[in-house]
């Protein structure tokens, strides 16, 4: 009780009764929370890909690396961010990374995943024909685990199309912060001294703060 009091975030994730109990097995297995978001985010949703592993066909790692491309594809769409998508579209998103099925199966494979883990793991849940994460933190999480994996697609998204200051992009902005702290000094510096890069030496110390915040 004291680790779902600690924080807003972890508050509202406990709300639910499968993000409970993946909160009090993190908390059990390691003693503690995780301090930071993008590690909590991360623990809970390794967690949750990996709490019915025997019983589905996708290993927990690949079931990540899918979802991590829907987030994705969700937060880089040409009209905007997507909080939704139908079944049928977040299929053909998938259905490429299904390699080591024929090109004609591939569909009906991502289908069967998508299925999948809308029962096993609750990463996803479905609303009519539609499909969203459960929480949008999830996909923003993904989405930003992804782009810390994606060193050509960055500063080409962030920097050059300018989604860095984008209100809907925030809080993956902030995530994908978290994420290459862990990856090391190097990545974390190169990635703020990008921002700072493109605001000009000319840029009032204002603005500089402002997007810095």
């Amino acid at each position: 009780m004291d680790a779902i009091g600690s924080k807003p975030e972890i508050q509202e994730m406990a709300r639910n009764r499968v993000m409970l109990t993946a909160l009090a097995g993190l908390n059990w297995n390691r003693k503690r929370l995780p301090d930071q978001r993008s590690e909590l985010y991360q623990s809970v949703l390794e967690w949750l890909a990996a709490a019915r592993e025997e019983k589905r066909i996708t290993p927990a790692k690949q079931c990540l690396d899918l979802m991590q491309h829907l987030a994705y594809t969700m937060q880089t769409d040409p009209k905007g961010k997507l909080a939704e998508v139908t079944r049928f579209a977040a299929a053909r998103i998938l259905a490429p990374r299904f390699r080591g099925v024929p090109e004609d199966e591939q569909h009906a494979a991502a289908e069967r995943f998508l299925d999948e883990e809308e029962i096993d793991s609750g990463i996803l849940v479905s609303r009519g024909d539609t499909l969203r994460f459960w929480h949008l933190t999830f996909q923003e999480y993904l989405a930003a685990a992804a782009l810390a994996s994606r060193d050509a697609n960055r500063p080409r998204l962030l920097f050059d199309e300018k989604k860095l200051y984008l209100p809907e992009w925030r809080e993956t902005v902030l995530l994908l912060a978290g994420i290459l702290c862990t990856q090391g000094q190097e990545r974390i510096d190169a990635f703020l001294a990008g921002i700072l890069d493109g605001l000009g030496n000319d840029a009032p110390l204002a603005t500089r703060h402002a997007r810095r915040g």
